[in-house]
């Protein structure tokens, strides 16, 4: 059983985060601009201590549009579902099957 303490714990960040955090910062310290050109490859890599394959995927990502997490989007449903009923510290959640039928129903 997962106790508060434990479930408020934050994940330790992915290493693609990391390094996207990393050039974000980079980007800003060096005031680039749209149409900048970033370091080459082989500086960034060294700069950020990543490997090519790590540092081509954090790339990758960083070009697909962002989508919302699973777990931000189950989040903000449950944060919904305790709104809309007026739920207080100490009412008892509903049971995982009435949940998961409240939180389909509020989609559609």
């Amino acid at each position: 059983e997962t106790t508060m303490k434990q479930a408020r714990q934050p994940a330790k960040p992915k290493r693609t985060d990391v390094i996207s955090e990393a050039i974000k910062e980079y980007i800003a310290q060096h005031q680039l601009k749209p149409g900048d050109r970033l370091p080459q490859e082989q500086e960034l890599i060294q700069a950020l201590d990543a490997s090519k394959g790590m540092l081509e995927t954090t790339m990758k990502q960083a070009r697909q549009p962002a989508k919302p997490k699973r777990t931000d989007v189950i989040s903000e449903a449950i944060k919904e579902y305790i709104a809309q009923h007026q739920l207080k510290p100490g009412d008892r959640l509903p049971q995982e099957q009435e949940l998961i039928q409240a939180l389909d129903a509020s989609k559609g």
